[in-house]
């Protein structure tokens, strides 16, 4: 939903790069078209909205755990905002296939590989999904760190990182 997704940007960037005071380095890493995957660390439960944030111009769709998809309310924005629930821990079918929709439509995909929130500051090992997702032909995968998220008092940056080459 165009309009919503407009709505939701517009309430959200002025309380980010206002009280929060983000900051993107290296945002130009990311191509302005074609299907780019942006792997992420997950410090924080607002991770997901500061990145989406972050990578703009682009519109970013998210791989979202399925428990958030219980409250209606919250379905309802997350699906018309571009997130897609995933089983984490499991073989979901079904979120892999919306997510090689994705990047077969040529949109950039944000993935937390981790598959929570770590709040030791330590990355934890990666799910094999979104590893197999960026071995997919002309996929660009973008590396990408946050911090400062986790009391919500900033200043909050985000890093992207030089394409990963894939082809090995």
């Amino acid at each position: 939903n165009p309009g919503l997704y407009l709505l939701t940007k517009a309430v959200l960037l002025p309380l980010f790069y206002g009280p929060l005071r983000l900051r993107r380095i290296g945002h130009r890493q990311i191509p302005r078209r074609g299907a780019t995957i942006v792997v992420c660390n997950h410090v924080s439960f607002v991770d997901a909205l500061i990145i989406g944030a972050a990578i703009r111009p682009r519109r970013a769709y998210l791989m979202a755990k399925s428990e958030l998809f219980r409250s209606k309310g919250l379905a309802w924005w997350m699906s018309r905002c571009g997130a897609f629930p995933v089983q984490r821990a499991t073989a979901d079918r079904e979120s892999i296939r919306t997510a090689r929709q994705i990047l077969e439509a040529g949109h950039c995909l944000v993935l937390f590989p981790e598959g929570g929130v770590t709040r030791t500051g330590v990355m934890r090992p990666g799910f094999p999904g979104s590893g197999a997702l960026a071995l997919l032909p002309d996929v660009t995968v973008i590396p990408a760190v946050i911090w400062n998220t986790q009391m919500l008092r900033g200043p909050v940056r985000v890093r992207f990182g030089a394409p990963i080459p894939m082809q090995d």
